[in-house]
């Protein structure tokens, strides 16, 4: 049980930072943004402490979570909002589909639970990391340089490993809290992926809530504990944000701007997608209302890389240099062949049948945050200094992988759309079948 407490006192502090911020439009839902906004309040807390030169213990995690939820408790409600929601579901009867979406979520969320996190890279990177972590009551920057440990990617951003390291001042092993975690994140995944294909048939939404639930990065057992659950989410709650400002509703701003802070800090891949982000956001609303979601990827990334270079963390697994990408350019079609298997190859075929779906301008700036994303995760193959058909072979699937299920959700709206309704008149959006709002406007 000590896993769950370390994961409820982020939950804690999620929610009370949700209800604190109940008075105005524009933040998450009560399942996405529970996990959002906690990871964020929980990595600035356990951040600052280190900078601070505190350790980090048990008491201090907790911190956070009791102030919020006290200072939750002590906002006043806004009313009639959440029973006006619940009663358009109850009289639309998507309940009767989010119902099912969230059986087989939770289904699959209780099998997560039961069994330890097992996976390979879990072992021996984020697992390793965060018991490291844990011990040394913060990012320890002499272990992180220490050549010998060069395989456990020092230079990853923290964020996950942050979350694990959590359970282990809690007393739980890493395994237990990353598979606590990824429960969590299945839930919330089904949430998000309901939420990002509103104006899409109600069995449609179903089904991208039952795909996000069952997402490969949770779904396949070799990727038990990998950080790829919590960015699929985040990918999931960010392309839904920039979906909604290119809709012109502006107030989903603070969620898009906090995805994308914890975007950056959860993988390498992840803050590609939230540089991509920040770049479509500019291209839509202009540079200075694009200000904080820019701040929002450029101040965590460079608050991590100073760090790494401060703690004399170098990164050796990628190589910038024009003889090694010409060479890795006339390998890549032998060693994409070479690396081809069935995972990889279902991944792609999925691609190929939701792809068409990201059509219209509504979705240029998703389809502009994915160009980025792809042009960053070419360049991370080409210069690599590791063998090339290795790295796709144990990579690739896991990369397209990622944002696959709000790839799907999105192609859903505009292959299944709701039907009409009376005149010709469309099924105005509704977030609110499955996960009912704490703050008004559903993600």
């Amino acid at each position: 049980m000590s896993a769950w407490v370390a994961v409820l006192s982020v939950l804690v502090l999620g929610w009370g930072l949700i209800r604190f911020a109940n008075a105005g439009a524009g933040v998450p839902g009560a399942v996405t943004g529970v996990v959002v906004w906690g990871t964020l309040g929980q990595v600035v807390w356990m951040a600052a402490l280190d900078l601070a030169g505190v350790r980090w213990s048990l008491p201090l995690l907790l911190i956070p979570g009791a102030i919020a939820a006290a200072a939750g408790l002590a906002r006043r409600r806004v009313p009639g909002r959440v029973t006006g929601s619940a009663r358009a579901a109850l009289a639309s009867g998507e309940w009767r589909w989010g119902g099912l979406a969230a059986v087989a979520a939770l289904a699959h969320a209780v099998v997560i639970a039961a069994v330890p996190a097992f996976g390979w890279d879990f072992r021996y990177i984020w697992g390793l990391k965060a018991r490291v972590f844990a011990l040394a009551g913060g990012h320890d920057p002499a272990w992180l340089a220490w050549p010998p440990y060069a395989f456990a990617h020092p230079t990853y951003p923290p964020l996950w490993c942050d979350l694990l390291a959590g359970g282990a001042i809690t007393g739980a092993t890493a395994a237990a809290t990353a598979s606590a975690w990824q429960a969590v994140l299945v839930i919330a995944l089904a949430a998000g992926c309901w939420e990002c294909s509103r104006g899409a048939a109600t069995p449609a939404r179903a089904l991208a809530a039952a795909v996000g639930a069952w997402s490969p990065v949770v779904f396949w057992p070799r990727y038990s504990g990998y950080a790829e659950a919590l960015l699929t989410l985040l990918v999931v709650m960010a392309f839904c944000g920039l979906d909604r400002i290119a809709g012109g509703e502006l107030d989903a701003m603070p969620t898009l701007v906090a995805s994308v802070v914890v975007l950056t800090l959860v993988k390498d891949e992840g803050a590609a997608l939230a540089l991509g982000v920040a770049l479509a956001t500019l291209r839509l609303i202009g540079l200075r209302r694009a200000v904080p979601v820019l701040c929002a990827f450029a101040v965590p990334f460079a608050c991590w890389h100073l760090f790494l270079v401060n703690a004399g963390v170098r990164q050796s697994a990628y190589l910038l240099s024009i003889p090694l990408a010409l060479r890795h350019l006339a390998e890549l079609p032998a060693a994409l062949a070479a690396a081809v298997k069935p995972k990889l190859a279902a991944v792609a075929l999925a691609w190929g049948l939701a792809a068409p779906g990201l059509r219209g301008p509504r979705l240029h700036g998703v389809r502009l945050a994915l160009a980025v994303w792809g042009l960053a995760a070419a360049g991370a193959y080409l210069t690599t200094t590791a063998n090339l058909t290795w790295h796709l072979f144990t990579s690739l699937d896991r990369v397209l992988a990622a944002p696959l299920p709000t790839i799907l959700a999105l192609s859903l709206r505009a292959g299944w759309p709701a039907p009409a309704l009376g005149h010709g008149k469309p099924k105005a959006p509704s977030g609110r079948g499955f996960a009912l709002d704490t703050a008004g406007d559903g993600l």
